[in-house]
């Protein structure tokens, strides 16, 4: 899966990223229940409020926990109750949507060595590795968001 550069992370992608989303976890073809420009513009104030990918990973936690109620209107209005606090929103996008289990194994990896106390330098070393192996090659980066 590629991810889209930066400047190609708009609320119109988000729209189009969650209605197959939406298809995929209900079984049902989403239907806009307001004007679609209200959608795109209450997508577009959330993701200026919060980022791209942490605003993705939140409706599709809100998606999993409430169904077909989770429009999208009602899924950014909840927007703060489902925000994860974690270092790479971009990453952690990419792990909920892949369909390879190694990617979440390594996720959970990345998460312990990220909850150690007192990490040696190896911890160190291994979080960078696979911080990289989940990055994929290297155009497929996604957008960069350190803190470690």
């Amino acid at each position: 899966m590629s991810t889209p550069r930066k400047y190609n992370l708009n609320s119109n992608k988000a729209f189009i990223e969650y209605t197959a989303l939406f298809q995929k976890y209900t079984g049902i073809p989403y239907e806009v229940h307001t004007y679609i420009g209200r959608e795109n513009s209450a997508l577009k104030e959330v993701i200026d409020a919060h980022g791209y990918y942490p605003v993705l990973c939140a409706m599709l936690e809100c998606l999993k926990a409430e169904g077909e109620k989770a429009v999208i209107m009602y899924a950014t209005a909840r927007i703060p109750h489902y925000l994860k606090s974690c270092k790479y929103p971009d990453l952690y996008w990419k792990v909920l949507t892949s369909d390879n289990p190694d990617d979440k194994v390594l996720w959970r990896e990345l998460l312990r060595l990220e909850t150690k106390w007192f990490p040696k330098a190896s911890d160190k070393i291994r979080y960078q590795e696979i911080v990289t192996l989940l990055e994929g090659p290297k155009n497929e980066k996604p957008v960069p968001n350190r803190l470690f």
